[in-house]
């Protein structure tokens, strides 16, 4: 008896009984009229996002981490805008997990319910940052600028079906960005840079969802061919590290550089 001291023995009718937990028992009653428990505020639920924004992390925590957010607690579109808001935000200060973030919100972009409104706000708040980059790179400062230029480039990648190339206007807007980030003797910087004209260049090679080739070819072959005499330039510098030096040559060569290679340079950038 001894190991039911915790448990309370009720009748069942017909001469058969059950043994409740004390826990149960000790559970209040819900009156008719009684509220049930309030949900999780989307200030708590926005807070559990902050972890996006710590450093590096494996992709499925980042997965999940949007996946509890949009699907599992109840989002509404208003809480859905809220979380877009959040994230754009807080990526100026850490863009580590930018290439995550746009990867998995690009699969729930196919939600047959929530897809269709979170995909329309991401490209808002793109478009809108985008616009407001200039000022980014004045107000908020050089480095929220550059988390912003690995934001859009890991929109332009991964935010897309990976056989075709991005948007014509991402992929101009991409090598905008990227241009005003230079000339610099950062690591940083020149890395960002060198990753974005290389994929500028790939994607100039792929062709649109349509079928034909990217437009303004000519026009886009030249601006890229501008990146590459200002990376001879910056190549010049004595005062830029062995790492920026081979990001540079791997501009200069863009033309025969594979994904494969890319990885190999950077790693935490091309996942």
């Amino acid at each position: 008896m001894s190991q039911i001291t915790n448990k309370v023995f009720m009748p069942a009718g017909r001469g058969r009984g059950r043994l409740v937990p004390q826990e149960v028992l000790d559970t209040p009653l819900r009156k008719p009229g009684m509220l049930l428990p309030e949900k999780t505020s989307v200030t708590d639920k926005l807070a559990r996002l902050d972890i996006l924004f710590t450093g590096p992390l494996e992709d499925l925590v980042v997965y999940r981490v949007l996946d509890v957010f949009l699907f599992r607690e109840g989002c509404s579109d208003i809480d859905m805008e809220k979380m877009m808001e959040h994230i754009f935000k807080n990526m100026m200060v850490d863009a580590s997990n930018a290439n995550y973030v746009c990867k998995y919100l690009y699969v729930m972009f196919r939600h047959t319910e929530k897809g269709c409104n979170l995909r329309t706000l991401f490209y808002r708040y793109l478009e809108k940052y985008y616009k407001d980059s200039s000022a980014i790179k004045l107000n908020q400062g050089p480095v929220e600028y550059r988390n912003f230029v690995m934001l859009f480039a890991a929109a332009s990648h991964h935010a897309r079906n990976v056989n075709f190339a991005p948007f014509d206007e991402l992929i101009d807007g991409l090598l905008s960005l990227a241009l005003n980030l230079v000339p610099s003797s950062l690591q940083e910087d020149i890395q960002v840079f060198s990753l974005c004209v290389i994929r500028y260049s790939q994607y100039l090679t792929m062709r649109k969802p349509d079928g034909t080739v990217v437009s303004n070819l000519v026009e886009r072959e030249r601006r890229l061919e501008d990146a590459k005499k200002l990376s001879r330039q910056m190549y010049l510098n004595n005062e830029i590290t062995k790492k920026s030096l081979a990001w540079l040559s791997l501009v200069v060569e863009c033309k025969y550089i594979t994904n494969d290679l890319l990885e190999q340079y950077s790693p935490p950038l091309d996942k």
